[in-house]
Formats: structure tokens, sequence, C-alpha cells
């Protein structure tokens, strides 16, 4: 991860690197810049917060899992969603408050375990998650599932496929997700 100061002209590779993030920046997550810090949060579950102008680190953090979808601001808090834990997808959520620099999980669960999925920030503040992959963890032929974990009807609609067709909203103001539909097909980053 670059950050290029603006006003030059031809390659600037040189002359208008403020500063590189070499360790833990994401691959296919997107930034996000708010009150001058800098929020990423790497493919293998690295948050970090760091200082947008000079890079200095201010916090680190391991989430755990593996992340495709860009971390976004939801009512001023970083929400960050689903991803791949121990190779099998999650249905976690959390949502970091830069005011209070606390982490914590949502209050439900997304209704389907997704990963290489989308997540819009819609005007309103709500979030919109759509497609992605449900990936399971094998082991000698049996699928570890647990029943209360994996007794939700979108789950148990879409067991068997990989790509996901539905789509679900996380309200910021609830804490909570909700069925938005399906799509006609499944979608995956």
């Amino acid at each position: 991860l670059y950050a290029i100061r603006l006003g030059g002209k031809g390659d600037v590779t040189e002359t208008h690197v403020a500063w590189k993030m070499k360790k833990g920046a994401p691959l296919n997550p997107s930034p996000i810049f708010l009150d001058n810090e800098l929020y990423v949060v790497s493919d293998k579950g690295i948050a970090t917060c760091m200082n947008a102008e000079t890079g200095e680190e201010i916090w680190q953090e391991r989430i755990g899992g593996n992340f495709s979808a860009s971390p976004l601001l939801a009512d001023g808090r970083v929400l960050i969603v689903g991803g791949d834990h121990t190779g099998a997808t999650q249905r976690l959520a959390e949502v970091f408050d830069p005011g209070t620099g606390t982490l914590s999980p949502t209050s439900t669960k997304m209704l389907s375990r997704r990963g290489d999925h989308t997540a819009t920030l819609l005007p309103g503040g709500k979030v919109l998650l759509t497609g992605g992959r449900i990936r399971v963890s094998y082991k000698e032929d049996h699928i570890f599932y647990d029943e209360e974990e994996d007794k939700d009807p979108l789950d148990i609609a879409e067991r068997g496929k990989s790509v996901l067709n539905t789509a679900e909203l996380y309200d910021p103001m609830t804490g909570a997700f909700s069925f938005a539909g399906q799509m006609v097909e499944g979608r995956a980053d």
C-alpha cells in the first residue's frame, strides 16, 4: 500500500511516495480514510489503523479469518463482515468504533456464511451484502457443522452450492442483519 503526494508529473516513484505499508497490506479489501486515519483489514484478518499522513501505525489487531470484502463505514464505525477461518466461511461480523477504540460483535450474526462477497454502503447508512461463496471444513469425508449454527434457512437453501445468490442488509442502528432478496444468479469476487 503506497501513499503518494499530489502534484507530481511523470514518474513520481522516487519523489512523491509519502510512505509505504510493507507488512499486512490488503490485496483485496480497500482502505477507509476517516479523521486523518487510514483503516485497513488484510486478506489474512489483521486490522490496522495508521496515521494517513505519516503511515505510522496507531494500532494493529488480529481479528482472525480471511477477508475479501472491504470494511465499510456505517454511522461512523467500521464494519468488518464474513470471510474464511480454518477453511470454512463464517457468519461473523464485527464493528470497530474509532471513537472508543473498541472492536465488538454485531448484535446478530450474518444470515448466511459468506466469503468473497461484496459489501456496499447504501444511502442512509445500511450495508448491502451480496453473493459470495460458502466453504465448509472437511475431515475424513465428513462435513463439520454445528446444528444450531447451520440451521439458518439461507444456509440450508444454499447448502451444496459454492456460490451464493442471496443478499442481506446490515442496519447499524440495530446491529442486525435482514434478508434482502435473491439474485437471479450467484456471484463471487
